[in-house]
């Protein structure tokens, strides 16, 4: 996928099923690789979702860039893969049924694009231990979970440690949502 100047490889899990299915866009934590999501995408997908991921491109990429590749590969690249003829995606995915997920980074960034970029355009979303920290993530959502208007689901393990610092874990994100 090439969006400007970035570009990055999405994984793609399709259930077996003939028909269209609802999809999750998960985004994996800080410098972690879609390779250690994997059970979650099968069985995801399993389950009748078709599952796009990407490996988080390190800390030197902000997660402002990350979230907008979120959003364009949701708002732009699955549309065209959805109606290209020859694409593993053609007739598979229900662009009315779309969700974010996300670990750590990956789930700030994804709320990121549910509030930005996507704000209208996805029906729910879910952070697995989300943080709030502009550290090397960009722009701390936080500011504009009141308007996200969809269902979230936040997991967090409750635990202060240097991924998840108690000021910018995910009880801040869920006490302003």
């Amino acid at each position: 996928v090439t969006n400007g100047a970035d570009s990055f490889t999405v994984n793609v899990w399709v259930p077996s099923s003939a028909g269209t299915h609802p999809v999750v866009s998960f985004s994996p934590g800080l410098e972690s690789l879609s390779s250690g999501y994997t059970p979650y995408a099968t069985r995801l997908a399993s389950w009748g979702f078709v599952v796009l991921m990407r490996d988080d491109p390190g800390i030197l990429v902000s997660g402002d860039t990350v979230a907008s590749d979120v959003s364009y590969t949701i708002g732009t690249w699955l549309p065209a893969q959805s109606a290209l003829p020859g694409s593993v995606l053609y007739g598979k995915a229900d662009l009315s049924r779309v969700g974010l997920a996300g670990h750590s980074r990956g789930g700030q960034t994804t709320l990121v694009a549910a509030e930005q970029g996507l704000h209208g355009k996805v029906q729910a979303w879910v952070g697995l231990d989300p943080v709030d920290t502009a550290f090397s993530a960009g722009t701390a959502p936080s500011t504009n979970l009141p308007n996200i208007g969809i269902p979230t689901l936040y997991i967090g393990a409750g635990v202060a440690t240097n991924c998840a610092p108690t000021n910018d874990n995910y009880q801040v994100l869920y006490a302003v949502s």
